[in-house]
């Protein structure tokens, strides 16, 4: 508009127009053509003001030439903000780079989720696996599985990589594939390691509401145990033996089958929390779902009469343990022998410190201060000397400074 007002100025002056009407015509059509001209190049910022060509009219091409370079621009700036097709994102030539690269041009078009295994496989890197699960997330003819997301969930949790990987456990909540038992597993199990127990009982809930993937015994072995860790005073102990119990019922509701490392869990559970009628009774119950007692079984079950002070009947366990060719570990050999010490029964708890040597076992230095004190209460301090005269003979079972310790500390005769 403004060209088209410089253009009739400048032919009224050729033609040599005079007069009131045409000054008057001219300033004001001058004026109307500086504020155009004003308004456009506050808009575009590319043509320069119209009142220089308007003072030197001889370069009307000019004003053309410029005119045109101004839509080409604006064509240029239209061009540039079409939508490019879906590349790889632009990496820097470090190694890493030119590694990704590298393994998205091996993905042929067309890729599926098996393909896409395959390449995260091979990844040592967590980083480079998860920038390539995320690319091949953002193409349209494809679309990750339970597989694909189980195994990147792997990969970020064997790298440390916890953040990225709550972010993918989370999408899948969402329902960013169809989920299975072996995924669900997965993301319970990386949840209870970070001790996320809210999170892992929330995938339990969707497992229950899946007519396809319900929870399976391991998926309850897994919530078990993970709150079978939290218990550590008396008082936590029986805060979360509610939810153990509850988990357990809703197992057997189910119609699942506990296996050994079930009642394990559960009789370990009882144990802590010094509840010792409920675990000695699944312990005899055991034979009922075809499972057998081992180590850990026994070392639970002793360990927690120890504490509750019935040792007649951890006594009886001891040695029927014994019998089926199994052994205490090193923590429940230590809490027998101070127990059995404590309670007077001072034939027990040599014979248990020497079996416990015997098996390739140090006790601590309380183990052996509890026996040695209990010794020299009763009178008994001839034989609390060649008890550890004996153990020092052994070799390893009792070094020079803790034998001397004991000597000087109880006044025996070395």
């Amino acid at each position: 508009m403004a060209l088209n007002l410089i253009n009739q100025l400048m032919k009224k002056r050729s033609s040599g127009c005079t007069g009131k009407f045409s000054v008057f015509s001219l300033l004001h059509q001058s004026s109307l053509a500086s504020r155009i001209n004003a308004l456009e190049s506050s808009r575009s910022g590319l043509l320069p003001p119209l009142r220089s060509y308007h003072s030197n009219p001889s370069h009307p091409q000019q004003a053309r030439s410029l005119q045109n370079s101004y839509f080409d621009n604006s064509n240029a700036r239209k061009n540039d903000q079409r939508i490019t097709p879906r590349l790889p994102p632009p990496r820097d030539s470090t190694p890493i780079g030119r590694r990704f690269e590298n393994w998205v041009q091996s993905l042929k078009p067309g890729f599926q989720p098996e393909d896409v295994a395959h390449v995260l496989r091979e990844q040592t890197d967590p980083d480079l696996a998860l920038d390539i699960f995320q690319w091949t997330a953002q193409q349209r003819t494809y679309k990750h599985n339970n597989q694909t997301y189980e195994l990147m969930i792997h990969i970020l949790s064997s790298g440390k990589r916890y953040k990225q990987m709550e972010r993918l456990m989370e999408d899948v909540m969402a329902g960013a594939c169809i989920g299975s038992e072996s995924l669900f597993n997965t993301m319970i199990y990386n949840y209870c390691d970070l001790r996320m127990i809210g999170p892992a009982i929330n995938v339990f809930k969707k497992m229950q509401k899946d007519p396809n993937c319900k929870p399976t015994v391991k998926t309850y072995n897994l919530l078990l145990n993970a709150l079978v860790g939290r218990f550590s005073s008396l008082t936590v102990c029986f805060v979360y033996l509610r939810s153990v119990r509850s988990l357990y019922k809703q197992m057997k509701a189910a119609g699942v089958a506990p296996n050994i490392i079930t009642l394990n869990l559960l009789i370990k559970a009882y144990s802590r929390a010094l509840e010792m009628e409920e675990a000695v009774r699944l312990f005899r119950e055991m034979g009922l779902y075809g499972c057998s007692p081992n180590p850990y079984t026994f070392n639970y079950i002793i360990r927690g009469l120890c504490e509750k002070g019935r040792m007649k009947e951890a006594l009886e366990f001891y040695e029927d343990m014994l019998r089926k060719g199994l052994f205490p570990n090193k923590r429940v050999y230590n809490v027998l022998v101070s127990s059995l010490s404590l309670d007077g029964r001072l034939q027990d708890a040599n014979k248990a410190l020497v079996d416990m040597t015997d098996n390739g076992m140090v006790p601590d230095y309380i183990t052996y201060r509890t026996v040695m004190d209990m010794h020299c209460k009763k009178g008994r301090q001839r034989e609390a000397s060649k008890l550890i005269r004996d153990l020092r003979d052994k070799g390893n079972c009792l070094d020079e400074l803790t034998y001397r310790r004991l000597v000087n500390g109880f006044n025996l005769i070395g």
